[in-house]
């Protein structure tokens, strides 16, 4: 798990570089443990935003509850790790409360997305 995690800022570190908008990593190879545990400072069952492209810039939101959730004032490159659990995902929108949504994004993995056209993240089932 550790050198998963090595991985993931290595990998989303290179990625903010780049300038590649978005990148994934599964970050749980067995779906018995998966989302059970925080991870990268995120609680089970959570979506979390981070500060920066990094895990160690600290989270800057996170979510657990269904619906679309509004940002303020967020822009250029983050990481957003999925640590939902039951295979919930979550789905970034142009719009305010969830309009303008695309692609869904699973459970257990992490993204490098630029969140300058973002303007809410929704989190429920699949």
């Amino acid at each position: 798990m550790e050198r998963q995690m090595r991985f993931i800022k290595k990998l989303a570190a290179g990625l903010a570089g780049t300038g590649i908008v978005a990148g994934a990593v599964v970050t749980s190879a067995n779906p018995a443990l998966a989302s059970n545990e925080t991870r990268a400072g995120c609680p089970s069952g959570y979506v979390c935003l981070y500060n920066t492209t990094s895990y160690d810039s600290g989270i800057l939101a996170k979510w657990s509850s269904s619906g679309a959730h509004n940002l303020s004032n967020v822009y250029n490159d983050h990481v957003i790790y999925n640590n939902q659990t039951d295979n919930w995902i979550f789905k970034v929108c142009t719009g305010y409360n969830g309009a303008g949504c695309g692609a869904a994004y699973p459970q257990d993995t992490a993204w490098v997305l630029n969140f300058t056209p973002i303007n809410s993240v929704y989190v429920g089932p699949s």
